[in-house]
């Protein structure tokens, strides 16, 4: 038995329409043929985080952060420059790092607790080009 869509199209026995079935089938030709190319499954994470990600994920404030470098808790932001202003890119790890400190000072850990805990997990931080923290340049 024929079962009929919204759009009384007749349905295959897998619920799609015949035309959706036929166009799927000239895609996956066309993927054959090379004259398509394939869907792309998702947009990779870029390597690096902006300070205002930083803060919204970790709910810590800027000042916080840059306490953090000064300490050695966290690694230093790349400053970088885009055409329309200057900005902070941390790397993927520094929000890792920071989700961690956050956790532990939550446990009532202090900063010179935490300092020996984050160097052996993710061992010491590459040497930066600067050594100061980034100011409020986002």
């Amino acid at each position: 038995s024929t079962k009929l869509c919204a759009r009384y199209r007749p349905l295959t026995k897998s619920g799609s329409t015949d035309n959706e079935r036929l166009a799927g089938g000239r895609r996956k030709a066309a993927i054959r043929l090379g004259s398509v190319p394939p869907r792309s499954p998702k947009k990779p994470e870029p390597p690096f985080a902006t300070t205002e990600e930083m803060v919204a994920i970790t709910n810590v404030e800027r000042q916080t952060l840059r306490h953090w470098i000064r300490r050695g808790l966290l690694p230093p932001a790349k400053i970088v420059s885009d055409g329309n202003g200057v900005k902070s890119r941390w790397p993927r790890v520094a929000l890792e790092q920071a989700r961690f400190i956050k956790e532990m000072r939550a446990q009532l850990y202090s900063l010179d607790e935490i300092k020996p805990m984050v160097l052996e997990r993710w061992g010491p931080h590459p040497p930066s080009g600067k050594a100061k923290a980034p100011d409020d340049e986002d």
